[in-house]
């Protein structure tokens, strides 16, 4: 008796419930119409899509849009912005979209989808794809024209900021130059003191209240050098030395040092030492060496480093120790010239060699020795400086082609600066602009790195 009573009870409960869903007539109402989105992808660039998008199931409420370079999601957003055109085409004015991405220099197809509401198929927008090619353009560096620019002879070689001005060396005029901001004007010239053969300038150093530079007898030979200094006011010289070409400053330890050194002849350099920043010389000799020092110099982790025909380091007893030979000879080429410190990472620059062919290079000392972390086309890498967070390198190629770089902390690198000149000498940070020294055309062009 129990079976029928169950058995009657479920024939009755699903005979009810098609009923509900047939309607009481027994007729099957049709499915929801799902409307397919429209829209147009108006206008597509290298760093944005703009266009409108609109869903009839969603009514005045926007809808969500997808862009793509190929099969690769680049960005999403809501077509939710006004545009006054659409009142005629969907009734609304509030559909338009306007999606921000980057895109990598190159080819590129981008695809815009409006996404359906609530779900079903989304449809790629009118006028989409869209082929975009994206060649990044090299940002115009704003010239210096002010003051006497056109007489800092072959380069402007090095800079560094002195009491408030940025102080340049240069080559083949005996000038030191100095600039205020808004022009350059002449600070020293060697022939003031009687030594008008002394042309070439390579470094500038700061010990105390005074600065530092060397001038080279270039076209002489024997060739020597003479080592000036000044308060900002007064110029006096303060050491010669025979037979040697270049001369380099840093502070370490507590003592001033003069790194003396040439190519001419044989590799070799001396290393002076002052410790009394108002004494009228150059110190000591601490130390000689048989090998050519050049470039740039750094302390880091509580040595000296210097450039020249290899990486040497040099720590407070002076004893010198070589961590990376260029395979250079006497006659000072291949040469490491510059080094900075970026992203707790010292890093060194090596060139082939002045007016020379192949690739320069970027390297970074890490526990395994010295390692090469990025190839630039240009034979002459001379210079870096840490600008904003990235690392800025400058390039030298005969007859013209040097370039400034600029490298993220993954050595990621675009071109950010060329110049009419054979390329870039020095680099320096200065009243928050980024300022470079070229060679050749004697021009100094600065520009202060807006991204839009």
């Amino acid at each position: 008796m129990k079976k029928y009573i169950v058995l009657l009870t479920v024939t009755a409960f699903l005979l009810m419930g098609s009923m509900c869903h047939h309607g009481s007539n027994g007729v099957v109402p049709p499915p929801p119409i799902n409307n397919i989105p429209v829209g147009s992808l108006d206008k597509a660039t290298a760093t944005y899509v703009w266009g409108w998008a609109y869903d009839k199931d969603a009514g005045r409420n926007p809808i969500a849009v997808h862009v793509y370079d190929g099969g690769k999601l680049i960005a999403m957003g809501t077509a939710n912005k006004q545009r006054i055109d659409l009142l005629s085409v969907v009734g609304d004015v509030n559909h338009g979209y306007k999606l921000n991405y980057s895109l990598t220099p190159g080819k590129h197809m981008i695809h815009v989808y409006a996404i359906n509401f609530p779900k079903g198929t989304n449809a790629e927008l009118g006028g989409s794809p869209k082929a975009v090619a994206y060649v990044p353009t090299i940002p115009v560096w704003k010239e210096i024209t002010g003051g006497m620019l056109k007489h800092v002879g072959e380069s402007l070689f090095y800079m560094k900021k002195f009491k408030g001005e940025l102080y340049g060396a240069t080559e083949q005029t005996g000038r030191i130059v100095k600039f205020n901001g808004i022009a350059w004007s002449q600070a020293f010239q060697t022939n003031q003191l009687g030594y008008s053969k002394y042309d070439n300038s390579y470094h500038l150093g700061i010990y105390g209240d005074f600065m530092y530079t060397g001038f080279r007898d270039f076209l002489f030979r024997p060739t020597s050098i003479m080592i000036f200094r000044t308060n900002g006011q007064v110029w006096s010289r303060v050491h010669h030395e025979k037979d040697y070409a270049q001369a380099r400053f840093l502070n370490f330890n507590g003592g001033f040092y003069t790194m003396i050194s040439t190519y001419l002849g044989s590799n070799r350099t001396k290393l002076y030492r002052k410790t009394d920043p108002n004494s009228r010389n150059i110190g000591v000799l601490v130390a000689t060496y048989p090998k050519w020092l050049y470039g740039d110099s750094v302390v880091w982790q509580g040595k000296m480093f210097w450039g020249g025909e290899g990486i040497f380091s040099v720590d407070k007893n002076h004893k010198l120790i070589t961590e990376y030979l260029t395979g250079g000879h006497v006659g000072k080429e291949p040469t490491i010239t510059a080094f900075q410190i970026f992203n707790n990472k010292l890093h060194a620059t090596f060139m082939q060699g002045f007016r020379r062919s192949g690739v320069s290079k970027l390297m970074v000392r890490s526990s395994q020795g010295w390692e090469t972390v990025k190839y630039f086309p240009e034979p002459e890498a001379w210079c870096m400086e840490v600008y904003n967070d990235k690392l800025y390198l400058g390039t030298r190629k005969e007859g013209g082609g040097g370039k400034v770089y600029e490298l993220d902390k993954n050595y990621k690198s675009k071109v950010v600066g060329t110049t009419k000149a054979d390329g870039f000498f020095s680099l320096r940070k200065f009243q928050g602009k980024l300022f470079a020294g070229t060679y050749s055309q004697q021009q100094v062009r600065s520009y202060m790195f807006y991204y839009k």
